[in-house]
């Protein structure tokens, strides 16, 4: 039974994060994390940390597209109890991943009951495909040849969405990806197995009907 948590942030949402720690099901759970770009300095990753660290849990693995798949911490990473897929540029991080051949560990881990956390970025890598990731802004400054994703849901997630008025293209593209679930700040989706539970703020007008 797959277990996720998509985070459009990981800001104010405590009802949500006591619904993962509940999801995780074990006290003070080691949870590894994956960059979506080189955190030389680890300031998101110590940033993360103290949040975990907030819910009695430890990160316990780092590890980014320098260090994986080849160190032994990728190794270590999928014994964790959950992974943490960071935000960033949604683009870069699917390709790095793609390319490493590491979607099939992500999702043989989810599978085997893991849970998967992401935010942002990382959370649309749970997803059937990238193409959500513009909606948000962000850039396809690469190309890894294959929009494909993790495809862990049937659903496409929009991050830090908000009721502005949608221009033209991203009024088309948020109907081409029907069903969508626009996730403002403070807002994300909990999946567990066939049950879908949604906490703060979805934009309704981002939902398919």
């Amino acid at each position: 039974m797959r277990k996720l948590a998509l985070y459009s942030d990981q800001s104010g949402h405590y009802d949500m994060d006591a619904r993962l720690l509940q999801m995780i099901g074990c006290a003070a759970p080691r949870i590894g994390y994956i960059a979506s770009a080189p955190d030389t300095q680890r300031i998101y990753f110590e940033d993360r940390r103290r949040f975990y660290a907030g819910l009695d849990a430890r990160l316990a693995v780092y590890v980014d597209e320098l260090t994986a798949p080849t160190d032994d911490e990728w190794k270590r990473l999928l014994t964790c109890d959950a992974i943490h897929l960071s935000g960033g540029n949604t683009f870069h991080f699917h390709k790095w991943l793609l390319e490493g051949g590491l979607f099939a560990d992500l999702r043989a881990f989810a599978d085997q009951g893991g849970v998967l956390i992401g935010v942002s970025a990382g959370a649309i890598l749970m997803t059937p495909d990238t193409r959500a990731a513009a909606l948000c802004g962000d850039q396809r400054s690469e190309y890894a040849g294959d929009d494909r994703a993790l495809a862990l849901v049937n659903f496409h997630f929009w991050p830090h969405f908000t009721d502005a008025p949608q221009d033209r293209e991203t009024a088309r593209l948020a109907a081409e990806l029907a069903p969508l679930y626009g996730c403002g700040n403070g807002s994300g989706v909990i999946v567990e197995g066939d049950l879908i539970e949604v906490f703060g703020a979805v934009g309704v007008s981002a939902l398919a009907q």
